[in-house]
């Protein structure tokens, strides 16, 4: 990927970049709406496998927490951002679920109060904010050390390979309450900064907030490898949460399982 030239240098650490976008990720993001959506794929994972309870790692405000408690699932979720944590609490008790929730650099899983778990779902693209793949193994490396010898890591990322190839920088466009959310990406060497753009349509489109944060484009060929080097076997790729086939060319996601060795 060509070098940033035209844009300025992210503003935010992701901490702070999340902290501001709790306040309106959900509308962003159809919560709701991918909740009904995605409740069959999950079911399935849960009982094929066995999960009883499970880290959400880089929970967020908590789609996939409220998910997973739905099914009975014992839920512990873990976000670097406060507010983000804040959220999920808030929407679990409107949901009439329990989630146990922890503020915590994903680096530094084995320190955090987790206790050993049967599944760890990493998903809304989390893993793309490691940026260098000492921190790739040590967030790895975590995952495999809470998890049962039985467990299951499920761990979603944007197909980047496909991204490179179609030369794509917005990644979607969504309008919702008045508001346009725009989120796109601008090359920066071997990263990408990560920019949200939130417009206000009744006033011709007049710019509210922009916020950058740095992504690195993780290849699952890059993902298959550092899970074998930090004690996962048994990868299967899919492209998609519906563990439809994987498409290098064309999926828009890379959806990996993998179980410890």
């Amino acid at each position: 990927m060509a070098h940033m030239t035209d844009t300025q240098p992210p503003s935010e650490t992701v901490a702070g970049f999340y902290d501001v976008t709790a306040s309106f990720y959900d509308t962003m993001t159809d919560m709701e709406e991918r909740i009904v959506h995605e409740r069959p794929f999950f079911r399935v994972l849960v009982e094929r496998y066995g999960i009883r309870r499970a880290l959400d790692a880089g929970s967020g405000t908590g789609m996939h927490s409220l998910l997973l408690a739905h099914l009975g699932v014992e839920v512990v979720g873990v976000d670097i951002s406060r507010e983000m944590l804040t959220r999920l609490q808030e929407h679990a008790r409107n949901h009439g679920v329990s989630v146990h929730t922890i503020q915590a650099d994903l680096t530094h899983l084995p320190t955090a109060d987790i206790g050993k778990v049967d599944g760890v779902f990493c998903l809304g693209n989390t893993v793309a904010h490691v940026l260098s793949r000492e921190d790739l193994s040590l967030t790895l490396s975590g995952f495999r050390s809470v998890m049962k010898e039985n467990g299951l890591l499920v761990l979603h990322t944007l197909n980047y390979r496909r991204i490179a190839g179609d030369r794509e920088t917005e990644l979607n466009r969504r309008e919702r309450g008045g508001k346009t959310f725009r989120r796109s990406y601008t090359p920066a060497g071997g990263l990408l900064v990560f920019q949200t753009t939130v417009s206000d349509i009744p006033q011709n489109g007049a710019t509210l907030l922009v916020q950058t944060v740095l992504h690195r484009p993780w290849p699952e060929t890059e993902l298959n490898d550092a899970l074998a080097n930090s004690g996962f076997s048994d990868v299967q790729i899919y492209g998609g949460i519906d563990l439809r086939e994987f498409l290098p060319d064309e999926s828009r996601d890379v959806v990996i399982l993998a179980r410890p060795q």
